[in-house]
């Protein structure tokens, strides 16, 4: 044998333990009470009286009619009074169990007995009663008692030993099966309905989770079904009562749907739509008498409820020994207290042991404390596997943020490397076409003959001036579009002054502080650079105007050269490229270029942040 199959038989072994020995505590305490009970003074033989004989027969006597219509047995109790310390002011007769209605006469005439004398609804529970026997009744010496047992539509009838005593002599064990009887039910419902609420409740905030769904179901039809304790109390519940019980099939099948969610098996379509059919299906026959009561009880109720409940609890117990689940115990060991005490009630009824108070309502007591412990176990481990994938989900966000932190901090390094080899990129191209030019134009006028020294001078300031000048744009902090426009005119437009072009240069309507990054100032420079040389050099301009203003968060820049050649029809240039280039090195950079009758204008334009 695999240990695993050990480790699920000793796991059932336990549990079956367990039940036992809780019905054992339960039957020794009832046992104590029927000991109780037999020390009081008791009849214990009567007569049934069947056509016109009488037949001796011993108490308790219990039976079943042949038929559901309405029989009624007739027996005959006899006492003689002196044999029971009893006096006429206080003489009461005490029925602990019986079952069916119960008519008395005594001493040929009748007692009022309400309590006894309503239909009975429920064929699976008892009454208890403790009559007085009225003082003008009771006479010295031998006193007779007709009772009248009727049966219909519940077959079966059960009647008790007779006992006769004072009230304070029997009103102990009275209370005590009235308690049992009425009370001990009542807190049953009341549990059941606050444990029915409280699944419900959860169930539809978590319908995820069907559990919820299938144990309010089946507690709403345990509730309904004994809603016929409630008859002694309200007599207008009558025709409910006698219907109440077609409802077991709701508790049935909801605990058989509750059985395969937990054993994580697919339920039939069909389940949860047969929990409201079949029950009603029952009642609507019943109570258009088309069907007759026991043949509905026998036929669709007991049948379908009792194989519901006989499933389910198979599952129950399947999934218990095969998960070893500490959630499903308590379910495993109130399943198991269940059928030992439908078993131990119906062998009491026929006859096996001697007749004692049902297990079933301590069974139902016992099976509600297991849900309880069900839910409670459930709960907790949710909420554990919550926090636990809550942990779990922490550890992997941190590690995630970790990764993150090296993966941005691995970026940074590598886009500052890619910004200081796009800025070197950016300088080395600066000075190329800058200074370079101008450096190897010194060194062929120093190599070359004839050269004069001014030439050599002139051409170093010339490389000195653009070294000055890209220094300036890259190294300055502070720059913006005014000081970089202020540069722009005294390095380059001064020399074309000086050379005889008028120039205008209007930067009125441009707004103070237009910022502008060391590399974004070099660019408006250079393209300004350009604009004016390519004025000079292609359109033979006399005038020059130079314009800046904003519009909103834009700015625009206009070389416009005058009074030399009109544009006409030109070709793109690498100068002209050069300033495209290095306008789209500006946020929404642009440069248009448009002829003039005798001119050009260079326009630019680029989005600035004030």
């Amino acid at each position: 044998m695999s240990q695993k199959v050990s480790d699920q038989l000793k796991h059932l072994s336990f549990a079956v333990i367990i039940a036992v020995a809780i019905c054992f505590v339960i039957v020794q305490f009832l046992s104590a009470y029927s000991d109780d009970l037999d020390q009081l003074s008791s009849i214990q033989t009567a007569k049934l009286i069947e056509d016109n004989k009488q037949i001796d027969i011993k108490l308790p006597q219990s039976w079943r009619s042949s038929s559901a219509a309405l029989n009624a047995k007739l027996l005959l109790v006899e006492f003689d009074s002196n044999d029971f310390d009893i006096s006429k002011e206080d003489a009461f007769i005490f029925l602990p169990f019986f079952s069916q209605r119960i008519f008395i006469d005594f001493n040929n005439r009748p007692v009022q007995a309400p309590a006894i004398e309503r239909p009975f609804s429920n064929p699976f529970t008892y009454k208890s009663a403790l009559i007085r026997i009225p003082p003008a009744l009771l006479i010295n010496g031998l006193n007779s008692i007709r009772i009248r047992v009727e049966t219909g539509p519940y077959r079966s009838a059960y009647l008790p030993k007779i006992y006769i005593g004072s009230r304070d002599e029997l009103i102990a064990s009275s209370n005590f099966i009235g308690f049992l009887g009425f009370e001990l039910r009542i807190l049953l419902l009341g549990a059941e309905a606050i444990l029915a609420i409280y699944s419900l409740i959860t169930y539809f905030s978590r319908r995820r989770d069907p559990v919820y769904g299938w144990i309010s179901l089946a507690l709403l039809g345990l509730i309904l079904a004994n809603s016929s304790i409630f008859l002694d109390r309200f007599s207008s519940l009558l025709l409910f009562s006698q219907n109440s019980f077609f409802l077991l099939p709701v508790s049935g099948l909801s605990a058989l749907g509750f059985s395969l969610t937990i054993a994580n098996l697919r339920r039939p379509r069909w389940l949860l739509s047969a929990v409201f059919v079949v029950p009603t299906l029952s009642i609507l026959l019943n109570l258009t008498s088309l069907v007759s009561w026991s043949t509905l009880l026998f036929s669709i109720t007991l049948p379908v409820t009792v194989a519901s409940l006989g499933v389910a609890g198979l599952l129950v117990v399947r999934t218990s020994i095969m998960d070893q689940s500490k959630q499903t115990n308590p379910l495993l060991i109130s399943f198991i207290i269940v059928a030992l005490a439908i078993i131990y009630d119906i062998s009491v009824r026929l006859g096996v042991f001697p007749f004692s108070i049902n297990l079933s309502p301590f069974a139902r007591l016992i099976a509600a404390i297991g849900f309880i412990l069900f839910l409670s176990r459930r709960t907790s481990e949710n909420e554990e596997a919550l926090d636990k994938a809550a942990t779990q989900l922490q550890i992997k966000l941190t590690d995630r943020e970790k990764t993150l932190r090296e993966m941005f901090a691995e970026q940074q390094i590598t886009l500052e490397k890619i910004a200081k080899s796009e800025e070197r990129q950016r300088i080395t191209a600066e000075l190329h076409d800058g200074v370079a030019g101008h450096l190897v134009t010194i060194l062929a006028l120093v190599e070359a003959d004839g050269v004069h020294k001014e030439d050599i001078e002139k051409t170093t300031r010339i490389a000195l001036e653009e070294l000055r000048t890209v220094i300036d744009m890259l190294v300055v902090s502070n720059t913006n579009l005014e000081f970089t426009l202020a540069s722009f005119r005294e390095r380059c437009l001064d020399p074309i002054i000086k050379a005889g072009i008028a120039v205008s240069f209007d930067i009125q309507s441009l707004e103070n502080g237009v910022n502008l990054s060391p590399i974004e100032a070099l660019n408006v420079f250079r393209i300004l650079q350009e604009a004016t040389t390519n004025s000079i050099r292609h359109g033979k301009a006399k005038k020059i105007l130079i314009k800046a203003w904003q519009d909103e968060n834009t700015s625009y820049i206009s070389v416009e050269n005058q009074g030399g050649s009109s544009l006409d029809e030109h070709v793109e240039g690498l100068g002209l490229r050069n300033m495209k280039k290095r306008a789209t090195a500006l946020s929404n950079g642009n440069i248009q270029l448009s002829g003039t009758p005798d001119g050009a204008i260079v326009l630019l334009s680029f989005t600035t942040n004030t």
